[in-house]
């Protein structure tokens, strides 16, 4: 009897559909319609968005008579998965994938699709919900906030100008840890410099009380902010692949243009951080955090959301279930200031409430250009602009804070047979070695060792090896905080021989930050 073959091959993840609902409006069945507030693809026909919004609703009622604490996450069918995120009471966001499939032929020449539902990793897709939402948040506010002060009308059509955006940059076939860490790159100063930094910072400050808060960039890499984590994860990646996109292309002039490059008026919204509680210090991590990239809020205290991100990927088991304590701390609206000297940018914010009249203007102007200017020299001279180094792309190696801890490697020194990730969720660092996106199934794996790993309290390890060509090990790690994953392209044959490489590799590019034993 002859083999089965395959003979065709859905292989991939598609989005299906994405939409948003409140199952609260729209009651009225006149304008059953109500509840939806947005649907993708746009042209499908009323009566079939109704009938899926109400599917959905009617599962996570149904999931609530088994744990009402913990709001439904995904829905697995054969064909598809639903993926859900509730980012305020009562808001839903969901996801449709298609579930790959394989078409392959019977001994009996019978076709069999042959259906992969573990390729769909409900973790990293509810990462992409979380940043979703954190986009439309940033431009706008609170989706309840928005629907008090503006109506559902308004809302709708916020909703529809940021979703629509975004969704075209989702890659579900290439989605994976990478969306669930989010993470930023640092650059690493030396003490001198660092106080340079910090004493023109304050100086700024003192000057122009009106500057709520700022963050300064290097190029691509973030040297000094004083916001929150749940805002500079979003608010780092918009500027970076959006605002400032252009100065970062191949080929773009990055040192002719000298003074204000952005100004726009209630731009953002970011969290009202004098409402945060601040922390006691007690976790050295977080200390030299604070006084190493001046991550404090801007009353010189560091406030709780400093250390831990909105994340529900990197949030503990003990603190798992808080995601449903929704955030109920105000943000307010921002007017936008990036001024840009040499390869540096300044990014200030000013309450909305606040003129930027052109005497203020002149006078800001004059200081960044006597001031900042200087600064960016120094920090140029020091800082050989390099390749963009993003976490998609290429070898990002970040650090909050002083240049001892975390020293630039050159590509040579890496083993060409090994891909590895760092990620601190104390300070959002991420290290990623170039090309860890090329073996699709080892990295998707990744993904997978997390969830696990996020069962772990403290410290723990797991160690697979896949049977799939080129049959690599895969190593998860997780400890004080920090997580490390590796993929062993290597022709080690036991689990030994992997520890030892294991060991020479943090040994050799994460000493003294890593802490494996």
């Amino acid at each position: 009897m002859e083999p089965s073959a395959a003979v065709a091959s859905s292989g991939t993840v598609e989005l299906k559909e994405f939409y948003i609902f409140n199952p609260l409006f729209g009651n009225d069945h006149d304008d059953e319609l109500g509840k939806v507030l947005y649907y993708y693809p746009s042209n499908t026909d009323i009566n079939t968005q109704l009938k899926r919004v109400g599917l959905c609703e009617a599962i996570i009622r149904f999931s609530e008579n088994f744990n009402c604490d913990i709001p439904c996450e995904a829905l697995h069918t054969q064909k598809s998965r639903y993926v859900f995120y509730q980012p305020e009471p009562d808001y839903w966001f969901t996801l449709v994938l298609s579930v790959p499939s394989v078409i392959r032929l019977t001994s009996d020449g019978i076709e069999v699709v042959d259906y992969y539902d573990d390729q769909v990793q409900n973790n990293v897709f509810q990462a992409v919900l979380l940043k979703l939402y954190r986009k439309f948040s940033l431009k706008h506010d609170k989706l309840e906030t928005m629907y008090k002060y503006h109506g559902i009308e308004a809302l709708k059509e916020a909703l529809k100008k940021s979703i629509e955006m975004n969704l075209k940059r989702i890659n579900t076939n290439q989605s994976g840890i990478a969306e669930i860490f989010y993470g930023l790159q640092f650059l690493p100063v030396d003490r001198h410099m660092f106080l340079k930094v910090q004493c023109f910072i304050n100086q700024l400050l003192l000057t122009f009380p009106q500057i709520k808060q700022l963050l300064l960039l290097q190029g691509e890499k973030l040297i000094w902010t004083g916001i929150g984590q749940s805002d500079i994860q979003v608010l780092y990646d918009y500027l970076l692949k959006e605002l400032l996109y252009q100065h970062f292309l191949p080929g773009a002039d990055k040192q002719s243009t000298f003074g204000f490059i952005i100004k726009k008026r209630s731009h953002v919204s970011l969290l009202d951080t004098t409402s945060v509680s601040s922390n006691n210090g007690e976790n050295s991590d977080t200390i030299d955090r604070d006084q190493n990239g001046g991550a404090g809020s801007e009353d010189g205290e560091t406030s709780l959301d400093s250390f831990f991100t909105a994340s529900p990927s990197s949030i503990s088991p003990s603190r798992r279930e808080s995601k449903v304590n929704f955030d109920q701390r105000c943000r307010k609206r921002f007017h936008l200031l990036i001024y840009k000297a040499e390869q540096s940018y300044m990014v200030m914010f000013l309450h909305e409430t606040d003129e930027m009249d052109p005497m203020f203007m002149i006078k800001l102007d004059s200081f960044l250009s006597l001031n900042f200017c200087s600064l960016a020299k120094l920090l140029s001279k020091e800082h050989v602009d390099t390749p963009s180094t993003s976490q998609y792309s290429g070898f990002t190696n970040s650090i909050m804070g002083l240049a001892s801890s975390f020293q630039t490697l050159p590509l040579e020194s890496i083993p060409p047979n090994v891909k590895f990730l760092y990620f601190n969720n104390l300070n959002l660092a991420v290290k990623m070695t170039p090309g860890s996106q090329s073996d699709l199934p080892s990295y998707k794996m990744l993904a997978d060792l997390k969830h696990d790993l996020g069962n772990i309290t403290e410290n723990g390890e797991i160690v697979v090896k896949m049977v799939t060509e080129p049959c690599p090990w895969i190593v998860g790690k997780i400890s004080n905080g920090r997580e490390f994953y590796a993929i062993f392209n290597s022709k080690a044959s036991n689990i030994t021989d992997i520890d030892e490489e294991l060991k020479k590799l943090t040994d050799a590019h994460l000493n003294n930050i890593f802490f494996q034993d």
